[in-house]
């Protein structure tokens, strides 16, 4: 995403999303990382971590996502889910990527962005 783009779009979020919710959201998501790490430490001993601690995370941000009212919405054809909050004119969602990694095509998040089409480059 174009660097100026992208700084835009920070500004937008800033000045039309409530701040409480958006703290109180990043202060969840940091305690349920923390959640899946004990656990992972505490429950798995010879079981290798590395698949099941990103499926976690996903899992437990959603809970932080629901805890704002997110909505729950299945993907079509339906076989997972995913998350959306909705703040004014604003639907916010998440997708987690490991660093280095680019995020995945899915249709779901396609439909989404639709909304962002004259943000888009």
């Amino acid at each position: 995403m174009n660097k100026n783009v992208q700084e835009k779009l920070y500004s937008f979020i800033v000045t039309n999303l409530p701040k409480e919710p958006l703290e109180l959201l990043a202060q969840n998501i940091i305690l349920k990382y923390g959640v899946v790490e004990n656990f992972l430490e505490e429950e798995l001993v010879v079981t290798p971590k590395a698949r099941l601690r990103p499926q976690m995370r996903r899992y437990l941000i959603d809970e932080a996502f629901c805890t704002f009212g997110g909505e729950v919405c299945h993907t079509a054809p339906r076989g997972e889910h995913y998350i959306v909050n909705q703040f004014g004119d604003i639907t916010l969602s998440h997708v987690e990527v490991p660093h280095g990694s680019k995020v995945r095509d899915a249709t779901h998040r396609k439909l989404l962005s639709m909304n962002n089409a004259l943000l888009e480059p």
